[in-house]
């Protein structure tokens, strides 16, 4: 009797403990298979500062703002993106190739919205009745752009550089053959260094006295009041928006749709800067401002 009980125990044991394991498994535990799956990685989007009204629409990804400049200068230092893509206007993608060999290379990039670039002027500027970017730079009336670190900065001083070579796409040749480029430059930039400012130059056009031209993308030259003008020249450059590195963190039409919201033209075209040129003379801009 006594090993017949022992047997029935034992029994029970094997039992309970059958049922105890199936209980734990449809609980989720240790990896059943009705468990919780992790949850998934969020994709991480380093996005240029300009585009944050756009980026802030974008669904499920982690989002950094960040001058397009500065995201430039550390990949061309060799250091990571630290993020799956970047959403920036595709001529920082070619200055940051500008680095050192072990940089990182961003596998691929896909258009996805453009600007023209603008000039805002004073009515009653000598510049008012320019219509071409020729025109704009020979004026030689006070200008005032963002940092050269910026979209809209860099993109307005090269539309305006390009007017005075009279090259759009111009390259450093166009560049070194002015022999007073430097100069030009110079004068330029002795009105037109804003980097600390808190607004964009064609806010503060408006309201701060002592400039006649503030350089710009057209997507941002909206709501302005009676004092000044817009001048998008036709056959001016374009600056385009891309998604850089892996382009399958975000759908591109979720991207596009999000700038169209704010004012982008949808996918490319026109003509684009040289981003090798841009780079030259992003460096000219910093040495004329020490």
């Amino acid at each position: 009797m006594k090993r017949l009980a022992a047997l029935v125990v034992a029994v029970g044991l094997v039992l309970g403990a059958i049922q105890l394991r199936r209980a734990f498994s449809d609980d989720g535990g240790s990896g059943g298979r009705n468990g919780d799956k992790p949850p998934a990685r969020r994709a991480g989007l380093i996005c240029d500062s300009t585009l944050e009204a756009a980026c802030g629409r974008l669904d499920g990804v982690d989002i950094t703002l960040e001058r397009a400049g500065v995201t430039a200068d550390r990949l061309a230092a060799g250091k990571p993106l630290g993020a799956d893509g970047w959403v920036v206007a595709e001529p920082w993608v070619g200055i940051a190739s500008f680095g050192l060999p072990e940089r990182q290379e961003l596998d691929a990039t896909k258009a996805a919205a453009w600007s023209g670039v603008s000039a805002v002027v004073t009515k009653g500027s000598p510049a008012a009745d320019c219509r071409d970017w020729a025109c704009l730079a020979a004026a030689g009336v006070p200008t005032a752009h963002d940092s050269a670190d910026t979209t809209g900065g860099l993109a307005g001083i090269g539309a305006l550089a390009g007017g005075r070579v009279e090259r759009v796409d111009f390259s450093n040749t166009e560049l070194d053959d002015d022999l007073d480029f430097n100069q030009w430059l110079s004068r330029v930039e002795s009105s037109a260094n804003l980097a600390n400012r808190a607004a964009p130059v064609i806010e503060l056009i408006q309201t701060a006295g002592g400039f006649q031209i503030a350089l710009g993308l057209e997507v941002d030259a909206h709501s302005l009041n009676d004092k000044v003008t817009a001048i998008t020249p036709k056959d001016g450059p374009i600056i385009g928006i891309v998604l850089a590195g892996d382009t399958d963190v975000i759908p591109l039409d979720e991207l596009a749709d999000a700038l169209v919201a704010q004012g982008w033209q949808r996918r490319l075209r026109g003509t684009a800067f040289n981003p090798g040129a841009l780079a030259t003379l992003r460096g000219r801009v910093e040495d004329a401002n020490r």
